[in-house]
């Protein structure tokens, strides 16, 4: 029985419609920029493994550096205890990106997503503010598919199935005028705007001058509400920068990271905070 097959009869693969996509292609290996398939082709991995492979698959330095850590200490409990890697991760990341002062782990984009959600929402608790529940986001955006993320991401059409039962986030259009108007209406019950800035990735490639995205940002912080930038898409160099948010003037409260992290070889995602937040 071929791996087609018998992938047919016990998989169910994300992003995928079944009974009118083609058989996934069977995968031997990979190398560089290369996928192989079983028969031997090599394609070119066009799209990086969804934006993850920032060095090439199977990266001799990083294959090694797996190897070595999952021989040494392969996974702890991270409440309550620590290790060298995590502190030395966050150290580089926080040195990488001036502004903030504090990086919480999880394992995905989304989930990266759904913590700066919830920051937001409690940061307003803990210093007084309760009133603050709203959260908004663009239209167009894509955040992942849990359903905090989804609800930020209900207007890029990916997820009309689960409208009914999504949390309320605001989407708002990727408008400046329109942005300032709800900011001014609804500004002192937002607790959070969440962004891709300078690219909305999966939404469509669409592209925003960093003066566009300072302005909406403006609006944000003249109304009180944190900025929330999701940057799992364009951070570690994609828009020429380490990070997208460094071409802007504003640096955002909460900032998401994941994919390009571990070179696409591990799941692993943070969401950094201000010393403030």
């Amino acid at each position: 029985m071929s791996l087609s097959t018998r992938d047919a009869t016990s998989i169910w693969h994300p992003f995928t419609q079944h009974h009118t996509s083609a058989p996934p292609l069977p995968i031997a290996r990979a190398e560089g920029a290369y996928l192989y398939t079983q028969s031997g082709e090599r394609l070119l991995d066009c799209i990086s493994s969804w934006w993850t492979c920032l060095h090439g698959h199977c990266h001799p330095d990083i294959v090694a550096a797996i190897a070595q850590q999952a021989a040494t200490l392969d996974h702890v409990l991270f409440a309550g205890h620590t290790h060298a890697p995590a502190v030395e991760l966050a150290e580089g990341l926080l040195s990488a990106a001036p502004g903030f002062g504090k990086v919480f782990y999880s394992d995905n984009g989304s989930t990266a997503v759904e913590v700066a959600m919830k920051i937001a929402l409690h940061y307003w608790q803990n210093i007084g503010q309760p009133q603050r529940t709203r959260l908004a986001a663009l239209e167009h955006g894509y955040h992942g598919d849990t359903f905090g993320a989804m609800a930020a991401g209900r207007g890029s059409g990916f997820f009309d199935s689960y409208s009914a039962v999504l949390p309320r986030v605001d989407i708002l259009p990727p408008e400046t005028p329109a942005i300032e108007a709800y900011f001014q209406e609804h500004g002192a019950d937002v607790a959070g705007f969440l962004l891709e800035p300078l690219v909305q990735g999966a939404g469509g490639m669409r592209m925003y001058a960093p003066s566009i995205v300072d302005a909406w940002c403006a609006a944000a912080r003249k109304a009180g509400a944190l900025v929330l930038m999701d940057e799992v898409m364009t951070g570690f160099g994609r828009t020429g920068t380490l990070f997208a948010h460094q071409q802007l003037s504003h640096t955002p409260d909460v900032l998401c990271l994941s994919k390009g992290i571990t070179g696409g070889m591990l799941p692993l995602s943070v969401t950094m905070t201000t010393e403030a937040v």
